[in-house]
């Protein structure tokens, strides 16, 4: 299941109302906007392999910490910046 059905399965009597009220693909469309998928999938991929004592206040310390990467890659044509961009992310799992 993706990650906005998910929140609708899990919202529980408090927030039931509020997510009806809310169309999927505005939710779909925020999500994908601000990345919280793939945000969510990396904290967890980093508690997974730490392994903490406190999961909660991992998670907390590590989402007041984060840092997002950011790539600029410049070159003429045809100088293999595609192919480098794709072997940098598939090397950093992002």
């Amino acid at each position: 299941a993706g990650l906005v059905e998910e929140a609708f399965r899990s919202a529980g009597e408090d927030n039931a109302e509020d997510l009806q009220t809310m169309r999927a693909d505005v939710l779909k469309d925020y999500a994908s906007k601000q990345s919280v998928g793939a945000t969510l999938r990396q904290l967890l991929n980093r508690l997974l392999i730490k392994q903490p004592d406190d999961p909660v206040l991992y998670m907390i310390n590590s989402l007041e910490n984060w840092h997002v990467l950011k790539v600029c890659v410049l070159g003429p044509p045809g100088s293999g910046k595609k192919n480098s961009l794709r072997d940098a992310f598939a090397t950093t799992g992002t």
